[in-house]
């Protein structure tokens, strides 16, 4: 083994003690067995992460919130609003990422944009749409009337035209949740 000092040229290490025997010794800790959360009448997982939030609130569940948006300004705009209102936000910028992520993890709700790049919101909504445990999808779009009545036959549960308030979006996820 050779080791170096600094400013200098290294030493041969084989002169060097070997490191004690700690004599502490590892006691193994049987972890809690996880419990999933039983399913409702549809067969939905009901189950939030659960956040501490330190100060006078002690725990809550946070909601948890896929953002499929685009636009970087109303992205931002959303997520901080949202995690104001107690969800969990995680964000997604573009069609593949937001197919990849309902594919792989478990959320509560989804924000979808239909115009997004790399992949449309239209085929987001085709390739998981079958999925037995899709949350409830809102989608936002600035699109005609026709990709609107589409992405509802394609599971959304709401449309929403850009423009919309944050007020009329946070009591649609609210009743959608049943928050």
């Amino acid at each position: 083994m050779v080791l170096f000092k600094a400013g200098s040229d290294p030493v041969d290490g084989a002169s060097m003690q070997p490191p004690q025997k700690s004599s502490a010794t590892l006691v193994p800790v049987k972890a809690a067995p996880r419990r999933d959360p039983a399913p409702d009448s549809h067969g939905a997982s009901t189950h939030a992460q659960t956040v501490n939030l330190k100060g006078k609130m002690g725990t809550r569940s946070r909601t948890r919130l896929l953002l499929v948006e685009d636009d970087e300004p109303l992205r931002f705009a959303l997520k901080a609003r949202l995690h104001h209102r107690g969800f969990n936000v995680t964000e997604a910028t573009d069609g593949v990422v937001a197919r990849c992520s309902l594919l792989c993890c478990h959320y509560d709700a989804v924000i979808l944009d239909l115009d997004l790049p790399k992949s449309h919101g239209l085929d987001v909504l085709t390739d998981v749409g079958a999925r037995k445990d899709l949350p409830p999808i809102v989608v936002l779009t600035g699109g005609d009337e026709y990709e609107r009545g589409l992405a509802l036959t394609l599971g959304a549960r709401l449309v929403l035209r850009k423009p919309c308030s944050f007020d009329v979006l946070a009591a649609a996820l609210d009743r959608l949740l049943g928050r």
